[in-house]
């Protein structure tokens, strides 16, 4: 008889001691390993990839946000032959290199024919050439830019995105410029006048904390006529001319790196150009800029080491301004997470696991199910870790937002996957665990292409008790749910083969009524616990909004599932599809409402998801109707 992964017969065997101290060992391990990250990434002094930026309404490490700018123009979070940040600050110091640097990548062929740019087998193109390009069809992309997004055809949205790109490095460069020392004094009575030496490099910065002796230098010219102008006559021109030049920078906001004011009403973070004008700089903002002019300076001159020490005393400063709040914790929390790339390595773990096991079928079953076993656990640890990471730096639950939620309902289905396969010992929650953390991972990963997944959240969802215990519920009872569907396709799988399966079946049937029920435990008080947050957010209990209608239909389905099986309507078989059916229903209260664009919880990410979502729905469909029949027909078939 073939041999499954079900049949107590190709089981692997092992003592009760040595499962446990393997597990124990591992799991002890992969939450070491996370410690010991994050313990490192708190040692020390902080570095210059801690400095705070204030992006798209939260402060986080400029090596956060070189990131995504990167990530947003060149499609990658680094370049071949540099990191980001080696990359931002080559923008923001306005090298050379920066300007014929191949950085822009135009994913469609047709782009480069609308911006008439050359033909490249890769289609990579400097600042410099699509500057130039976008420069010459200024006018119709500005018309593009003010279609509304629905209107746009799909080449139109890649050229308004390609445009902005170029914009937000654009601006990035000029942010900066008023700290680069590019202004040099010849004349030594001049030099001497502005506290400089002669051909000594200065900022516009610099000139404007001196702009009474710029004036005075100013006015002792405005009586003479051109023809009277002396050598140092014509170098003041020449200097107020340069600084002019500088200054139509003044509106560059591409980064908020000076933090705002205690007595601030708006929290808003400015960039060193709206500074310039200020009569007065508070000893914080006269610090931040400082060691803003010391880190370009050490860049361009490539000794990005001996600024560490600026860097240091700017936390220093901001820790004493803010009662004692140590900022550097978060951002090099933060910071350590994105060079680490937990995710990434926990769904490595969970593909190799899946791979591992399929092998096993074919060769040494005990040895590698028990290296499948490892790796689950290993990529639970790391996955959880991920989780408990972004907790530490965004000081919520890690499900408040879409992305947010994938992910985790992703480690619910891995971790529930481990606990099955502890129990089961039969390969069964290895198949479970590894294919729901891989997959929503996969479905997580395209809500962040942006590259930032821990934006700010609106009002109303940042805050409050029961918002975190509510949406922390129901995300395990959508993880529960899936996991259960999941069930539900092996079984109808299993009942459709040919031979005698119906011990194998017996307990998968088991295992479905099970997992309904915790599913339905998870998302009836998980939607109770909603409507208690929404009475004190909102101030009623229950209105109808179609959040609230999707997670009261997946109760709804579940319980009529659990009836129709104990009033005898449904058997086996048909719990399982409807099993299969109800990841519909979750798919389309979890998604589906954020399409509706309407209601109180329309705060999802919306784009493209719709024939994603009907693709998936109708092939659940397919496979629950078609196994169903399938499995039905086995059944009445002589065996």
């Amino acid at each position: 008889m073939t041999k499954s992964f079900y049949d107590k017969s190709f089981v692997y065997r092992r003592t009760r001691r040595s499962a446990v101290g393997v597990k124990t060992w591992l799991a002890v391990f992969a939450v070491l390993l996370v410690v010991a990250g994050c313990s490192v990434s708190l040692a020390g002094e902080p570095g210059i990839a801690e400095l705070p930026v204030q992006h798209d309404g939260r402060v986080k490490p400029i090596d956060t946000f070189a990131r995504v700018l990167l990530l947003s123009v060149y499609g990658k979070r680094s370049l071949p032959d540099m990191s980001a940040l080696d990359w931002y600050f080559e923008v923001a110091a306005d090298k050379p290199a920066f300007r014929t640097r191949p950085i822009f990548h135009l994913r469609n062929p047709e782009l480069v024919y609308a911006l008439q740019l050359p033909e490249r087998k890769k289609r990579l193109y400097t600042f410099e050439e699509l500057s130039e390009a976008t420069l010459k069809h200024r006018d119709y992309l500005h018309e593009l830019y003010q279609k509304e997004y629905e209107q746009r055809s799909l080449i139109e949205r890649q050229l308004v995105e390609t445009y902005i790109g170029q914009l937000r490095v654009d601006e990035v460069r000029r942010s900066f410029s008023c700290l680069l020392a590019v202004f040099k004094i010849q004349n030594p009575e001049l030099a001497a006048e502005f506290d400089l030496q002669p051909n000594q490099a200065a900022s516009y910065y610099y000139f404007a904390q001196r702009s009474d002796v710029l004036e005075k230098v100013i006015d002792s010219i405005r009586s003479k006529e051109e023809e009277e102008w002396n050598a140092r006559d014509l170098e003041i021109v020449q200097l107020v001319n340069a600084l002019n030049r500088v200054r139509q920078d003044l509106s560059a906001n591409g980064a908020a790196v000076v933090p705002a004011r205690a007595d601030s009403p708006t929290g808003e973070w400015r960039s060193p150009w709206a500074l310039m004008n200020s009569p007065k700089l508070s000893n914080e903002e006269r610090q931040t800029l400082d060691t803003w002019a010391a880190i370009l300076e050490a860049e361009s001159n490539g000794r990005r080491d001996s600024a560490n020490g600026k860097v240091a005393e700017l936390f220093e400063t901001f820790a004493a301004n803010r009662g004692g709040v140590a900022m550097d914790s978060r951002l090099r929390l933060e910071t350590w997470m994105s060079r680490t790339e937990l995710f990434y390595k926990s769904v490595a773990a969970y593909i190799a696991g899946f791979l591992v096991l399929g092998a096993s079928w074919l060769v040494w079953p005990n040895f590698l199910r028990r290296c499948s076993l490892a790796l689950l656990i290993l990529g639970v640890s790391l996955h959880g870790g991920g989780l408990l990471v972004r907790m530490l730096v965004m000081g919520r639950p890690p499900v408040s937002t879409l992305y947010e939620s994938v992910i985790f309902v992703g480690f619910i289905g891995a971790l529930t996957g481990l606990i099955v396969e502890l129990v089961r010992h039969d390969g069964f929650g290895l198949i479970v665990g590894n294919v729901m953390g891989a997959v929503l991972h996969f479905v997580g990963f395209s809500y962040a292409a942006d590259g930032d997944t821990m934006g700010m959240l609106v009002a109303v969802l940042d805050s409050n008790f029961w918002l975190a215990t509510h949406v922390v519920t129901i995300t395990i009872g959508y993880g529960c749910a899936l996991v259960a569907g999941l069930v539900g396709h092996v079984y109808l799988f299993r009942a459709a083969l040919p031979g005698d399966h119906r011990k194998v079946l017996s307990a998968l049937s088991r295992n479905m009524n099970g997992l309904n029920l915790v599913a339905l435990f998870f998302t009836l008080f998980g939607t109770i616990l909603g409507g208690i947050w929404a009475d004190q957010s909102w101030g009623r209990f229950w209105g109808w909004d179609p959040k609230e209608n999707g997670a009261l239909l997946i109760v709804m389905w579940q319980l009529m599932l659990i009836h129709g099986r104990l009033a005898g309507y449904t058997g086996p078989r048909g719990m399982a599809a409807g099993l299969i059916l109800n990841n519909i229903v979750v798919a389309l209260a979890w998604f589906g409402v954020n399409l509706l664009n309407v209601g109180l919880h329309s705060y999802g990410f919306t784009d493209s998801v719709a024939m994603k979502l009907a693709a998936f729905c109708l092939l659940e469909i397919a496979l629950a109707s078609g196994g169903y029949f399938l499995a039905r027909r086995r059944a009445a078939s002589p065996a």
